[in-house]
């Protein structure tokens, strides 16, 4: 009952925000928007789609780094068939996991001895590819620093970005001293109330598994700043099939990723409605955008990242698994 009414709140919020998002386009917005949309130019799609290939192959990459950690082994085949299927399952789930259960399905029946220690690695890949954008925004902030405090409309995000770095140094210090925190009296009082306390036992047994290989991790978060960066330049490459030249790539870096974080927020169904109204805060009301093109822009952005890529992923897991997958893949963990 507990999730119906999550999905059904996260459905009002997201049809409260696209209505808010159609509101600000004006009477004649919506005929705007097809117009921006059917100009589209359909070759820088195409490097956009290209694009997006490579950041999954990134992805991909990631992801066998931390298999490795946990002992299991998975061909580049099956690693990409079992993503594919996450992906595709991801476009219509509206649940808050989404298409990481069908992932970690697959992924458990591909080291049936090794069950748990799969799924542990893609709540660390999740896991990693945020703290990727985490870490990406945060550069740009700070490289872009006089720029975002110099416009009233970015100055507390920028202060919000830079006050995120103490909070994670906080969090890492607390799970690298975790064993006196849970000593300490009252502890279970405070751990019954918390929320989120799955995603707090996640962070725990992946500290406790991967902490002894930081080189892992370190490459992990490195491969993860290259995806999300990949993912900016997918952004660009739709900006440019529409005919936005302005900001450039690099406003597109400084802007994005901070999108990217603005959408992550699970209070709406896949980002729909918070993209949306992130792209008219940086490329409309701080970069002069006019609104029908940077609506066109998200939502184009969305429809090649989304439906496009998860109907190229379901062709593929609908061809079937590799047959190599009906063998387990595990070995003693190193």
């Amino acid at each position: 009952m507990k999730k119906k009414l999550l999905i059904v709140g996260k459905l009002a919020i997201t049809s409260a925000i696209v209505w808010w998002v159609i509101h600000r386009l004006g009477p004649n917005g919506l005929q705007e928007l097809g117009v921006q949309v059917r100009r589209a130019d359909p070759f820088w799609l195409l490097m956009a789609l290209l694009t997006l290939f490579g950041t999954t192959g990134l992805g991909v990459a990631r992801w066998q780094m931390l298999l490795r950690v946990q002992g299991i082994r998975l061909r580049w085949s099956e690693a990409i068939w079992i993503t594919a299927a996450g992906m595709f399952f991801n476009a219509f789930l509206v649940g808050a996991t989404g298409g990481d259960v069908i992932k970690a399905w697959y992924a458990a029946d591909a080291a049936p001895q090794q069950k748990a220690r799969a799924v542990l690695s893609i709540a660390v890949d999740r896991l990693i590819g945020m703290a990727g954008l985490l870490t990406l925004a945060t550069w740009m902030t700070l490289t872009h620093l006089p720029l975002l405090l110099g416009q009233p409309q970015t100055r507390p995000l920028a202060w919000a970005i830079l006050a995120s770095l103490p909070c994670a140094a906080a969090a890492i210090a607390l799970f690298s001293l975790r064993q006196w925190v849970a000593s300490l009296p009252g502890f279970l009082r405070v751990w019954r109330v918390l929320p989120f306390k799955k995603t707090l036992s996640h962070l725990s047994e992946s500290y406790a598994e991967y902490g002894m290989r930081p080189g892992i991790l370190v490459a992990a978060l490195g491969i993860s700043m290259l995806v999300h960066a990949s993912i900016v330049i997918v952004a660009w490459f739709v900006g440019l099939a529409l005919g936005v030249r302005s900001p450039g790539l690099g406003g597109f870096l400084v802007y994005c990723p901070l999108i990217n974080g603005f959408s992550a927020i699970p209070i709406s169904v896949g980002g729909l409605g918070l993209r949306e109204t992130a792209f008219l805060f940086f490329f409309s009301d701080v970069g002069g955008l006019a609104k029908d093109q940077t609506v066109a822009l998200s939502l184009v952005f969305w429809a090649v990242s989304v439906p496009i890529m998860s109907l190229l992923c379901g062709l593929l897991f609908l061809m079937g698994k590799p047959k190599s997958l009906h063998r387990m893949k595990a070995t003693p963990p190193s």
